[in-house]
């Protein structure tokens, strides 16, 4: 190889080096101050998804305090679903048309955040109780013994939406919850994809499947 073919190649190698090392420091000083734990990110993530719930009141909706209008209050439960997740029972499409605005990326990310999720169910890695930013959103008590004796219906009417430990991409800017709510004649399950803009979280998928 000539020397001047060589030189010219080294130049060219540290330049790409340079630029590598230039978008990295921009990259870690854009995303350091972010939350990039589970303990850290849990609470927000949650809390973009209680909020969501409390304000949609389309006809799908699980909580509505009337047709076309959101709940006045959400009742939540502490307790993590527990379920053994596979891949495709998080990701499962019932309805095309909540998926069909992600991008290519986007939908690879939601991959990787199912079988995060999937991880963290496996190894029990629950997130922990946390108070709700918004005073509407209940923390749900489970009854006692007794109060279920004197009470047997009101677990029925009283239903708490349950939610799993957030699965997460690997760029961390990208979540998946899984969602519960309890048996009746209009239970079911919600599907959750929350993307990271900016300093929050905004939803990008929401599909219920409820029992009719």
């Amino acid at each position: 190889m000539r020397p001047n073919a060589l030189k010219t190649r080294l130049i060219f190698f540290r330049l790409v080096c340079v630029v590598l090392l230039i978008v990295s420091a921009a990259y870690y000083q854009t995303t350091s101050g972010a939350p990039r734990t589970n303990s850290d990110l849990d609470p927000i993530v949650l809390n973009a998804v209680f909020q969501d719930t409390l304000t949609y009141a389309g006809d799908d909706a699980p909580f509505r305090s009337a047709p076309g209008e959101p709940p006045k209050e959400l009742l939540v439960s502490m307790t993590p679903v527990r379920y053994h997740f596979m891949r495709g029972n998080v990701l499962e499409r019932t309805d095309e048309s909540a998926w069909r605005d992600l991008s290519l990326q986007q939908n690879w990310s939601a991959q990787e955040a199912a079988d995060h999720l999937q991880q963290r169910q496996d190894a029990m890695d629950e997130f922990a109780p946390f108070v709700p930013d918004d005073k509407r959103i209940r923390i749900h008590r489970p009854l006692t013994t007794v109060e279920r004796k004197e009470n047997p219906y009101d677990e029925m009417f009283n239903r708490p939406l349950q939610v799993s430990s957030p699965g997460y991409s690997r760029s961390r800017n990208l979540a998946l919850v899984y969602t519960t709510i309890a048996w009746s004649a209009h239970g079911g399950y919600g599907i959750f994809i929350l993307e990271r803009k900016g300093g929050g979280w905004r939803v990008i998928v929401r599909q219920y499947t409820l029992y009719v």
